[in-house]
């Protein structure tokens, strides 16, 4: 698997927020089928090099001369560079036990933008109930919409909707 990149449809335009992860993992989370931003193609570049300046075959050497303009193929790979992820990481934990009492699922992704935005994104989108760990360790508890249940009134009196 690979690490992709997915825009946040909740965001503002303005600002727009990704998640880097893997497809798979947010598959887990999320109801909505994650679709990658597209990064472009590899594009291979022809580009001639001018050299004017006199060149030297060693230091102190009195003898100069200049080389003649080359034309070279650059490579023009449109991916990042490095193996860091940017952003800020955060964690998708599912708090349910296995029934064989294994681990819980925690996995790991990137994100930039707002933390607010993410929130509202997991919240509209969930597919389970979930916790969202921040970069700073706090969790947020983020349920699955219709499944939180609505409590019937204390005193037993009818609910009435305007």
């Amino acid at each position: 698997m690979t690490i992709q990149k997915f825009k946040n449809p909740v965001a503002p335009s303005k600002k727009p927020g990704y998640i880097w992860g893997e497809k798979a993992n947010l598959a887990y989370f999320f109801k909505t089928p994650m679709v990658a931003v597209g990064i472009g193609n590899q594009v291979d570049k022809e580009v001639k090099i001018q050299t004017k300046v006199p060149v030297k075959d060693y230091p102190g050497d009195t003898h100069t001369f200049t080389r003649k303009d080359y034309q070279c193929r650059k490579w023009g790979a449109p991916y990042r560079r490095g193996s860091a992820t940017p952003g800020k990481t955060f964690w998708l934990i599912d708090p349910v036990v296995a029934e064989d009492g294994g681990p819980t699922q925690k996995r790991e992704f990137t994100f930039s933008g707002a933390l607010l935005d993410l929130y509202n994104w997991l919240t509209a989108d969930a597919k389970i109930d979930l916790e969202l760990m921040a970069p700073s360790g706090r969790c947020y508890p983020i349920k699955k919409l219709g499944t939180t249940p609505l409590e019937p009134p204390a005193d037993g009196a009818e609910v009435v909707s305007i």
